[in-house]
């Protein structure tokens, strides 16, 4: 394999660059997230509800307690929305910056490695030519 080839598949499988693009993907998702005004909220809510009391007859008491429905909703004024999505923004351009750093660290350790092959196999070149030289030394003696 050619050391493009190499890199390519350490491209294609690499755990690190799948990651660093995983977390590129987060960050533009809260970006995205950023933007949007609050979900507004809705619900019920009964407090000191006792339905085996027992009320006198004459008596204005009941066991109903206290009872009824909300809606609560959160406005975002004066531009926080922009500038949340600005900030969200800054954390996305860092995250594309932490996949380039990634690429080029997975393509230097896959040059780094091609090249310590190399120079594996000359070695093995070198050794298996001195193991001739002694052998033809030791043939000529």
């Amino acid at each position: 394999l050619s050391l493009a080839d190499l890199r390519t598949l350490a491209a294609a499988h690499s755990p690190v660059l799948r990651r660093a693009a995983a977390d590129a993907d987060v960050a533009y998702g809260q970006v995205v997230q950023a933007g949007l005004h609050p979900n507004p909220t809705v619900g019920y809510q009964a407090d000191a509800v006792q339905p085996a009391l027992r009320v006198p007859p004459g008596s204005t008491a009941s066991g109903a307690g206290q009872q009824g429905g909300y809606v609560s909703f959160l406005i975002k004024t004066a531009g926080k929305l922009g500038l949340a999505q600005q900030v969200a923004g800054f954390d996305y351009v860092n995250a594309l910056v932490a996949v380039r750093r990634a690429e080029a660290e997975v393509a230097a350790a896959v040059r780094a490695q091609y090249f310590a092959v190399l120079v594996a196999r000359q070695g093995v070149e070198v050794s298996r030519a001195l193991a001739g030289l002694a052998d033809e030394v030791y043939r000529l003696q």
